[in-house]
């Protein structure tokens, strides 16, 4: 187990005491948990990079996430299962979809929870922070991703972002956009702003050849009044609604983003052997609801 420090960020009453039931209030905590992983062993050894991560003097690859739990507060009322939700994009959505929670960003991040149907049964909930690239705050949780030192370890790699609008425009954030602006990732610049090896290719269909914009027609921009950091990307024709755009160039970092897989897989482990006694025996099953259970989840990487 790699979960080695669970620090406790607020601790409150939910919902002012509200009862569910016969289960009676329920306790909201939300917490910082740290991890530590060993890169060589066999159980890691899927996660892209992670053997190129920076190492502590443990040896160990070190990262940090955001965690919320919701438990009964008297935990000999829970019904012995807990209900581990990957948040979507950072986002908590476990009471709109079981719940009848209203779907906005703010009932998100005060947990609004509905019509209490999950409460009312006992169940304990979390939601680990496992996305690195989410902007984190009250109504999204994130993690600290370890990184890779390229330059130190000889090793580099290009990242690719695909972007499709439903209008032209001239400027997109270099970060995830296939949701459109619901995501709101954090953009990573490149790691040269005239980097002369960047590509920007455009297609009209997914199945079809793409053709290789030129790099004069095209360039990193940045979001502010003096032009850094360069988190944009500016096209003089602008971006066409509807086409396919792959821009392909050379990160200022490395993320290792699959250890936002072993955030799940530790944080499940710790719930259940409970070294904390943050549960009190009010956990005997962890049953884990995916992000999109229609799509497995992968590892990416810069190498």
């Amino acid at each position: 187990m790699a979960l080695v420090e669970f620090e406790v960020v607020d601790r409150s009453l939910f919902e002012d005491g509200r009862s569910f039931g016969d289960v009676g209030a329920y306790e909201r905590i939300e917490a910082l948990v740290r991890y530590a992983v060993d890169p060589e062993h066999h159980d890691n050894a899927a996660i892209v990079d992670l053997q190129h991560a920076s190492r502590a003097a443990d040896g160990r690859v070190h990262f940090s996430a955001d965690l919320s739990l919701l438990l009964p507060l008297d935990r000999r009322r829970a019904n012995g299962a807990l209900l581990l939700e990957l948040p979507n994009r950072g986002k908590r959505t476990a009471f709109r979809a079981f719940n009848r929670a209203p779907a906005d960003l703010a009932s998100m991040a005060r947990l609004d929870a509905g019509d209490g149907f999950l409460l009312e049964r006992g169940w304990c909930v979390a939601w680990p922070g496992w996305q690195w690239d989410v902007p984190r705050g009250e109504a999204r949780l994130g993690l600290d991703a370890p990184e890779v030192d390229a330059a130190q370890l000889g090793v580099a790699g290009d990242m690719q972002i695909r972007f499709q609008v439903d209008e032209q425009t001239w400027r997109l954030a270099l970060t995830d956009r296939h949701v459109g602006p619901a995501g709101a990732h954090v953009p990573i610049a490149p790691l040269r702003g005239d980097d002369p090896g960047a590509r920007l290719l455009v297609r009209d269909a997914l199945d079809a050849e793409p053709t290789e914009l030129p790099r004069t027609c095209w360039r990193f921009v940045g979001d502010g009044p003096d032009g850094e950091p360069a988190t944009q990307v500016a096209l003089d024709e602008g971006f066409h609604a509807g086409r396919i755009y792959d821009l392909i160039y050379r990160p200022v970092r490395c993320p290792v983003v699959g250890a936002g897989l072993l955030a799940v897989r530790d944080v499940a482990a710790w719930i259940r052997r409970d070294p904390e006694d943050i549960f009190r025996g009010a956990v005997r099953g962890v049953i884990l609801e995916p992000e999109n259970p229609d799509q497995p989840s992968g590892t990416l990487g810069c190498t």
